[in-house]
Order: structure tokens, then sequence, then C-alpha cells
């Protein structure tokens, strides 16, 4: 968890161990070796104690990223793309090992580990003592800080983003993409994951908090402790170094996430038949502080479960397709007449995003299902659109038509057997 600024050099702030901060001050170009000089490396301690180590080694590659440094904050570690990846003593300068580990990027730790992700687009852990590798996860493209202990690993594809065990690189969690090239920070806080993004307005940089993801606590975490342990000394860097006002980052946080519950009625609960080959039960869309379909709490056999799974999971499979390039799609909502889902995706060169409302036709319109456009005149019924990032809805719409087709499969099949078996 280290926070770049620049500032006559590579200033570093870190929200842990013995250094609060460092700088690196590259030297001058040589044109004998068509290299810069060797630039010289500060650190300054908790204590007020200040040490250099001048002419070291020219770290231009590397320095975008900031200088990383070990948990207890006796070494720090320096990548190219050609020399591999060296640890120094920090107090002393001298060289403590170096690896062959070339084309990495940004550096991460845990206590025992440190992570980098490769020009192959592979997640390497090694030995924070020696540099071995101990552990590989291929398809990442990027790796975010979240606590000591976790990160978030950014696929190749850019449809899903993983949180990670930073010493095993066992998957913890799947979760939606987030837009990796201006996340600038994975804040965990209670029991949720808050991103947060940069992104030009006006020339300006502006920030914005997501709710990414609900986070299991570990079993004997303290909530309390969890949270000030990992989140409050970078919410005072961020006041400090970046002159943002973090104090309400969950009240003001976007909570983008969007999610389809469903749930396959049993086949006395079926509004039709299950032999016709309709499948019917309780489906809702949640998509930010907005909530859209059917969905009983509690068990009520006197209702009928009527919202076709099939026609929702197809339509919205349609929508995608016509709204990942851009443009508006409308899903009619049949259960409710003359009313609509109306889909707007807009796609930026960083962040694509998507806009939901539901509206409703003064007349009712013989289509059904997704269609691009509406004939007649419609009316928003809510205030204002959803906003989601589109690789959120992506993901979710994948993941879930999936899946639901699996168990639909699955629960005609066991019907099918059940009559098989009474016949």
């Amino acid at each position: 968890m280290k926070y770049r600024q620049w500032k006559n050099g590579v200033r570093t702030v870190y929200a842990y161990g013995m250094v609060n901060e460092t700088l690196y001050s590259g030297g001058e170009y040589n044109p004998e070796t068509d290299r810069k000089d060797p630039g010289d490396f500060t650190f300054q301690f908790q204590d007020s104690r200040r040490i250099t180590h001048p002419g070291l080694e020219d770290w231009s590659y590397g320095s975008f990223h900031g200088l990383t440094l070990s948990m207890d904050g006796t070494k720090f570690y320096l990548q190219g793309w050609e020399n591999g990846i060296r640890a120094y003593d920090v107090l002393s300068g001298r060289l403590v090992w170096k690896n062959r580990i070339r084309h990495t990027r940004n550096l991460l730790v845990s206590e025992n580990t440190l992570l980098a992700v490769t020009g192959d687009k592979k997640l390497v852990a090694m030995s924070a003592q020696k540099g071995l590798v101990t552990a590989e996860r291929p398809g990442i493209r990027e790796v975010i800080d979240v606590t000591e202990n976790l990160c978030l690993g950014i696929a190749v594809s850019r449809k899903e983003s993983y949180l990670l065990d930073k010493d095993t690189l066992d998957v913890l969690l799947t979760l939606p993409a987030i837009p990796h090239c201006c996340t600038v920070d994975v804040l965990p806080m209670g029991n949720r994951l808050y991103t947060l993004i940069r992104t030009l307005a006006d020339t300006k940089p502006r920030y914005e908090v997501y709710a990414l993801q609900e986070l299991p606590l570990p079993a004997d975490a303290d909530p309390v402790l969890w949270e000030s342990r990992y989140t409050v000394r970078r919410l005072q860097i961020y006041r400090d170094v970046y002159g943002l006002d973090m104090d309400a980052v969950t009240e003001n946080a976007r909570d983008d996430l969007f999610r389809i519950d469903y749930a396959i009625a049993e086949p006395e609960k079926q509004f039709a038949d299950p032999a016709g080959g309709a499948v019917y039960g309780m489906l809702r869309f949640r998509m930010g502080k907005e909530e859209y379909g059917l969905w009983y709490h509690g068990k009520d056999s006197r209702i009928p479960y009527d919202v076709s799974l099939l026609y929702w999971m197809e339509g919205l499979e349609e929508t995608l397709r016509r709204t990942r390039l851009g443009g508006k799609a409308y899903l009619r909502d049949i259960h409710t007449p003359r009313t609509w889902l109306r889909f707007r995706s807009r796609h930026g060169d960083s962040t694509n995003q998507l806009f939901i409302n539901v509206v409703r036709t003064a007349e009712e319109l013989p289509e059904i299902g997704m269609i691009p456009c509406l004939p007649v005149s419609e009316k928003e019924m809510w205030e204002r659109d959803v906003c989601i990032p589109f690789s959120f809805f992506e993901a979710e719409v994948t993941e879930v038509s999936k899946r639901m087709k699996e168990e639909i499969t699955a629960w005609q099949n066991s019907i099918s057997g059940e009559e098989n078996a009474i016949g």
C-alpha cells in the first residue's frame, strides 16, 4: 500500500512499516551509454531519520509505480525490463538478492511474499527473503493492493477480477471487472470493498468511489480493527498527499453493483405445466440503489411464481449484444402493461458505462423481447438513470445466464426422471 507523487522526483508514501516516505531522483541522460546515470534513493523514517543512497542505479523504468518496501521496512525492491528484480537493504544500500524475473511492472508485498506481474500477463509470487518463486497465476494483466494479505488481480480478458491471497495466489472471490487503467486504490471498509476511480473532468482529476463487493471477514476478525488497521492510515494519506476529503467515503460511495437474483419454483408452484418447456420462478435485478422484479421474502404456497426465467435471461443476453458497442436497447416486461427496461451504453477511452431506467409507454405495443427503439413516446419511472460500469453488467449477465441454464437443465431432467419413475 504505497502512494506515489511526482514532485522533484518520484515521492512514495507508505501505509505500513517504519519508513514514512521515499524519494527517487533520477540521474542525467548520458549520451555515451544512451541511458540515464544512476539515481539517488532517499528514505524518511518515522523517527525523523533520513538516509540517502546516492548513485545506486538507474530506476527510470520502475519509478512510475513507486518504490516498494518490505512490510517491516528493512528492504526495498527494484524492478526492471532487463535486469530482473533486486532487493536492497534500506540502511546500508547493500544488494541482498536478485533474480531473473524480467519485464515486470508494479510490485506488491505481504509479510513473506513479493508479487509481480510479468510481461506475458502472469502473476508471480516469490519469497521476500530470497526472491525464489513460490506460486504463479497466469492470465493476470494488473494487480492492486487491498490489505497486507489480499490483492485484486485484473484478468487479461478485462471481464472479471479476482480477490487473491497474496502468499498462495488462491482465488477467494470472483468479482466484476473494474477499469484498472484508472483505479487508484481498493479499500476495505467494514465488510465492503470500495474502489477509488480516477477520471478526468474538464482536464482535472476527478475521484469517484464505487462500492464493489461485500467482503467476507476472516472468522476471527474484529470489524473495527479490520477497518482501522488497513484503511484509516490510507485515508489520512489521501487527505495529506492528494488533498482528497475521504471522511464520507462510505456515505458518498456509488453502489454500482449489478446483481441478478433468481429462484426456480417447485413443480407445484409453476405458473404453467413444466412439460411445456417454460420454467417459472422469482427474479429481480439489483442495480445501484434500485431494484426491479418479483421477489417474495418467505414461502407462500398460494402465490404463483409466474416470472418466465428464460425470457428474461435471453432478453438480457440480446441486450448485452446490442449495447456492447454502444446504443440503446429496450427489454419488455411481459408481466407489467406498457413497461420496458431501457439500457443505454456509453463507451469511452477508459471507462464504459451503462445507464438503466424503467420507462412506460402511453399505449400497449405488440413487440416483446428486446427492441432497439420504441415507436411511441416514453415516460421515465425512476427519477434518474442508474449508471453502472458496463463490465459489471456484462460479467453478471454472462455468469448468471450460464449458471441458470445449467440449473434449469438439471431441474428439468430431475422432473422428467420423477415422472418416468411414477409411470
